[in-house]
Order: structure tokens, then C-alpha cells, then sequence
């Protein structure tokens, strides 16, 4: 027999409107009634027809996220975490890598009707184009960190990278640190990096005037390899460097692993930070100190300005806040 809502309905001694307004949360239910349906949607194990309800409403439910790098843990933990969140405002989640032509992905969310999408991605990979062919498609869009910064027709939920890295240098600052470097991920060229600028803006309100900064290869290369590979031009352009802040907690396992290479004492002699706090810089040795931010609260912060977007038609801006981690990598400067 076909479950439907009038069989909920009838389990759970309501209406169907009732069942209606619990599935689809468009008008409040006490608890105890709520209850009572979803305990009958449990026991008859019915599954709304979110196909028909498309046809209705012209809305699929469903969102999408284009991720940037899936094998770095922080970007799996941050889609683990939309995803709850998502599906606890009754929205269903796809996952994109964002290995494929942007091109593609759009074509698809538009031919299947997604109701919004959120871009976790870097400096290239999105363009006024891209925005322009998803908005004309009634496609909600929320952007973070580093995506067209300009661009007022979006949501925004950014992470506040200035004030972590305000954070990290009082950090290092506070246990006698003079000659701080900073080992970036993205080429000289890039005028996006908020964590470069805002190293470069601390750094010259404490009174370096010419902060130590080593440049990286791009947005395609940001793994511990660059890491390795920029940890010796540190050492080669500033060898006196007592402490060093990356990009990533990926590039610092590389320039740890470095800087062990060389013979150098981690943190006796150099002290390392990284930033996104990556589950396993509690491993690395040794521990890493890095800035870090909830992932939960972000992911909730992205969906709720996803679905304002799609049900309401209002833009929002966000940012959460960093915290520093401190670890056993960063010590007191040696004299």
C-alpha cells in the first residue's frame, strides 16, 4: 500500500494539513503535535514526494555546494557541517569537488532546478558570468572568502581572517618575537589575499616596516609541498627569522617538515603558525598552533543565508570570528 500524508494523517490522529505544515515547517505546529507526526512518518517510514512538491512550489529543495579541495580535512568538515545544518531546514545537499569546468556544474544546477548554491572555492574559479547566469536562472548564491568581493548581488559569508592574523602576531609578539615572516599561498600578483594584506597591515602598525614575506605559486598550489618548497626561500631570504606564519595548515606540515630537514628546532628556534586548524595539527610534531573557526557556526551562518535568499529574496553579510590554538609549536624567541 502507497503511504501517503492522509495515511500520517491518520496514524497520527490530525489532519493532512497538519502533516502538511510539519513537512513543509510553512506554519507553526506545537510540539506535541509535531511529535506525534513525525513519530507516524517514522513508524510508516513515508517519504514526502519532494518530486510533486517541485511542480508546486517551481522549488527543488535542494542546494549544492562547489568545494575547492575535498582531500584538505577543513573543506570536509565544513561540507559535513552544511550539510546538517541543511537538512535540518529540510533542504538536500549536493556535493561538488570542483574538479570540473564551472561550466558544467552550472548547467546542471540549472537544468535541475537547485534552489541555491554555496561557492567554498579561491581567486579564478568564479566569474561575473557565472553570477550572472545563475541569477537570471533564480539560482541563490553565498560566496566566501576571496570571491568577488564587489559583487552586491550575492550573499556573503566570510571567515574574519584580519582579526586572526591580529591574533597571531600579538601571539608571537607577546613572547618576544621580532622577526616574524609570513609564507603565503597565492603568487605576488594576487590583490585578494586578505590574510597577506592583513599580515602586512599589522605588521607596519607594530612598527616593521618592511615585514618578511615569502609568495606562493597560486590558488592550484596550496599543498605541503609549496610548503616545503617556500620554507627554503625563507630560510635562504631571511635566515634570521624567529617565527613564521602560513598560509594553511597544510603548507605549515610542509615547511615544519622543512624546517626539521635543516636541522632547525621547532619551536625552540622557529616557531610556526598555521591557519584553519586542521584536525590533524594536534598530530603534527610538533602540535601545530594555528587560528581556527567553528565550523558548525559557519555552516549554519551559510545555509540560513541561502534559504533567506531563496524564500524571502534578501542578501546577507556574515563573518565569523577566528581563534587562535596554541599549540606547542610556538615558544618563547631564543635570545
Amino acid at each position: 500500500m502507497k503511504i501517503t500524508r492522509a495515511t500520517v494523517a491518520q496514524k497520527a490522529g490530525v489532519s493532512i494539513s497538519t502533516v502538511s505544515y510539519v513537512l513543509n515547517k510553512s506554519r507553526y505546529v506545537s510540539p506535541k503535535l509535531t511529535k506525534r507526526v513525525k513519530d507516524a512518518i517514522d513508524a510508516l517510514g513515508y517519504t514526502p514526494d519532494m518530486a510533486a512538491r517541485s511542480m508546486v512550489t517551481q522549488k527543488s529543495q535542494m542546494l549544492t555546494i562547489i568545494a575547492n579541495d575535498l582531500a584538505n580535512s577543513m573543506y570536509g568538515e565544513i561540507v559535513m557541517a552544511i550539510e546538517r545544518a541543511a537538512v535540518a531546514r529540510g533542504y538536500f545537499i549536493n556535493i561538488c569537488s570542483g574538479q570540473l569546468p564551472l561550466k558544467e556544474y552550472i548547467r546542471t544546477m540549472i537544468g535541475r532546478r537547485i534552489d541555491g548554491v554555496f561557492f567554498a572555492s579561491v581567486p579564478g574559479k568564479v566569474e561575473v558570468r557565472d553570477i550572472d547566469n545563475l541569477i537570471e536562472n533564480n539560482v541563490a548564491i553565498v560566496c566566501g572568502n576571496y570571491l568577488l568581493p564587489q559583487e552586491n548581488r550575492v550573499s556573503r559569508v566570510d571567515i574574519d581572517y584580519e582579526g586572526g592574523m591580529k591574533q597571531a602576531i600579538t601571539h608571537l609578539k607577546g613572547l618576544g618575537h621580532k622577526n616574524i615572516a609570513y609564507i603565503d599561498g597565492f603568487a605576488k600578483d594576487c590583490e585578494l589575499d586578505e590574510k597577506r594584506n592583513s599580515f602586512l597591515r599589522y605588521m607596519k602598525e607594530m612598527g616593521e616596516t618592511k615585514p618578511r614575506l615569502v609568495y606562493g605559486f597560486g590558488p592550484e598550489k596550496l599543498t605541503d609541498v609549496e610548503g616545503r618548497l617556500l620554507a627554503q626561500q625563507l630560510i635562504r631570504k631571511f635566515p634570521d627569522t624567529t617565527a613564521v606564519i602560513c598560509y594553511s595548515d597544510l603548507m605549515a606540515y610542509g615547511v615544519l617538515q622543512q624546517l626539521h630537514s635543516f636541522g632547525f628546532r621547532v619551536p625552540e628556534e622557529i616557531s610556526v603558525v598555521g591557519i584553519e586548524n586542521n584536525i590533524t595539527s594536534n598530530f603534527t610534531n610538533p602540535p601545530l598552533t594555528s587560528l581556527s573557526f567553528d565550523r558548525n557556526e559557519f555552516a549554519i551562518e551559510v545555509i540560513d543565508a541561502l534559504i533567506r535568499q531563496i524564500e524571502e529574496g534578501e542578501l546577507t553579510q556574515k563573518r565569523v570570528q577566528m581563534q587562535l590554538c596554541v599549540r606547542d609549536s610556538t615558544a618563547r624567541a631564543h635570545k
